[in-house]
């Protein structure tokens, strides 16, 4: 077994070129504790950066398959995985694949050099609107984390010096190619960053944030430099003055803030995972706090029902998203009468090929009725979502709607609830123009919603369609968002929350009118013939539990989306 070198001397040294004959600040943030390693620490506390690779049992690494993908935070999470194994293993296959993937960083094809030193690996794609060679703080202070772990455990000082060099580039402005953000309220570390970008062009995603900042601590942690645990306090600092934005919006969080988006339920898992991790290693209270939000928010939008047959439920389908199930593998774990604990298997939502109600639900019966149950989620690294006591089935939380109908532009006729959609109708005018491109389905009726009940309209299209949804509640505003595809031939509950529409916040707990939007240019509709859509009744649901035994009385499904 290779032997972690317990207190590298050099690690004790203060780093002369971060000398500052000037005092560091000062930021209300603990002291950073001191260790001697950044590999000899207990899995949660490190849970986040392995979270995406939860196994390890193939041994060998296609480090050419992850070096064509571009991705150079895959690398050093794979890397920083395969040396924490290898430490505590010793297998040599391990050892010989951590050396491989070392190699890999050192020929990355697209890496900033200064002195001939590589300090900066870019990605090599391009990501929406960001060309090929833009960097991140995720893996400017994560691929300095796994080599300097290389540098411990394969024993090769070199590792550490290429890994300390990259902290000093990663510790600058983005303006000057680092990913720290700085001004008098603290530090924020940069997910996204390019050439010529300004303070102005951040997104502030809170993951990413989270995710260097954790790096970094270790780093502060095991070199105990003085400019490096002051940028991680300043990011403590920095992330206490924007924890409240954001959480500002009711019964959620945002998953960034230029501009505001809702953090799909994913993120939101994730999120906890980090500030939990976080929490055990620093010991910041601000970490605990944030977690504890986010944990109520779960429990608020995907609640632990006890059904009157005496069955559990825990549903995949909720808020802000209900067409996007969460993505990771989640179990239910309850406290029975007699003290034991009780756990159903995982449920796997992204599964394909199995139907859609045995992926959207935990549906399982325990052997007496628990007092309380955890969610966990077991990505390799167990993280509890929420506890909570199961709540009693209640049969009044759904209720069913008749609107009127109306239609504009491409919609050009209703028989009874069946609209006829033609797309050439209006075509000719000005093929460019909205009122060529889409069919507008309005249906009117009052509809009541809230921040944690559920509503949609079930739709039977003849032609696979892609729509939008705008929502205007009883004062006159309006949302509008977009949505996943229907399929031809398939009932799907178009459902809704109040959630996921953009500043949501705006809406009273009224709306007035729902319009379907169906996309008709022929990029979205090659063939521009004329079809039916079959439409039924606006549906509300006051929470998951009304929600799974109305797909399981009416056989409709809910559209799934990326």
């Amino acid at each position: 077994m290779p032997i972690l070198v317990a207190a590298l001397a050099i690690s004790a040294l203060t780093l002369a070129w971060w000398t500052s004959s000037s005092p560091a600040p000062r930021w209300d943030a603990l002291p950073v504790k001191q260790s001697s390693s950044v590999v000899d620490v207990a899995l949660p506390l490190v849970a986040p950066f392995f979270w995406f690779y939860p196994t390890t049992r193939e041994v060998a690494t296609d480090w050419e398959a992850m070096t064509a993908k571009g991705d150079p935070l895959r690398v050093a999470e794979h890397l920083y995985r395969r040396l924490y194994d290898y430490a505590r293993t010793g297998d040599p296959e391990l050892g010989d694949d951590a050396r491989a993937g070392v190699d890999t960083l050192l020929k990355w094809p697209n890496v900033l050099r200064e002195g001939g030193q590589i300090v900066r690996w870019n990605y090599d794609f391009d990501y929406e609107d960001l060309k090929s060679g833009w960097w991140s703080g995720m893996d400017g202070f994560a691929t300095p984390l796994a080599l300097y772990a290389a540098s411990e455990v394969l024993e090769d000082v070199t590792l550490r010096t290429l890994a300390l060099a990259a902290l000093r580039q990663a510790i600058k402005s983005p303006t000057a190619g680092g990913s720290i953000w700085r001004d008098a309220s603290g530090c924020w570390l940069s997910e996204f960053s390019w050439p010529n970008m300004s303070v102005n062009d951040e997104y502030f995603v809170l993951n990413g944030h989270l995710y260097g900042m954790q790096a970094l601590y270790l780093l502060a942690s095991a070199t105990q430099d003085p400019e490096l645990v002051e940028a991680y306090q300043c990011a403590v600092a920095g992330t206490r003055a924007k924890a409240d934005a954001f959480n500002a919006i009711p019964d959620w969080s945002l998953y960034m803030l230029n501009e505001a988006s809702v953090s799909p339920p994913h993120y939101v898992i994730f999120e906890s995972v980090q500030l939990s991790s976080l929490a055990a290693l620093t010991g910041e209270k601000l970490f605990t706090e944030m977690q504890l939000v986010r944990q109520r928010d779960l429990a608020l939008q995907y609640p632990v029902h006890a059904m009157d047959d005496g069955k559990l439920l825990f549903s995949h389908v909720g808020a802000p998203h209900p067409y996007l199930l969460d993505t990771y593998p989640v179990s239910l774990e309850c406290k029975l009468p007699n003290g034991e604990l009780w756990r159903t298997e995982s449920n796997f939502p992204h599964r394909q090929g199995e139907e859609f109600l045995k992926r959207a639900f935990i549906v399982a019966t325990p052997p007496a009725p628990p007092s309380s149950c955890k969610a966990i989620s077991d990505n390799g690294v167990q993280a509890t979502l929420f506890e909570m006591p199961p709540l009693p089935e209640r049969r009044d939380q759904h209720a069913t709607l008749t609107p009127t109908v109306s239609v504009a532009f491409d919609a050009v006729a209703i028989d009874d609830r069946t609209v006829t959609v033609a797309p050439l109708f209006s075509a000719a005018a000005d093929p460019a123009h909205y009122t060529s491109t889409r069919a507008n389905i309005a249906l009117e009726t009052e509809i009541p919603i809230s921040t944690t009940s559920l509503f949609g309209i079930e739709v039977s299209p003849s032609r696979d369609i892609a729509i939008g949804i705008t929502v205007e509640d009883d004062h006159g505003t309006r949302a509008t968002r977009y949505y996943p595809g229907l399929r031809a031939g398939e009932t799907s509950l178009v459902l809704l929350s109040k959630v996921g529409f953009p500043k949501y916040e705006s809406l009273t707990d009224r709306l007035s009118k729902l319009t379907i939007h169906v996309w008709t240019d022929p990029e979205n509709l090659p063939d521009q013939g004329p079809f039916e859509m079959e439409l039924g009744n606006v549906v509300t649901f006051g929470n998951t539990l009304a929600l799974y035994r109305y797909l399981v009385d009416s056989g409709s499904v809910v559209p799934q989306g990326q």
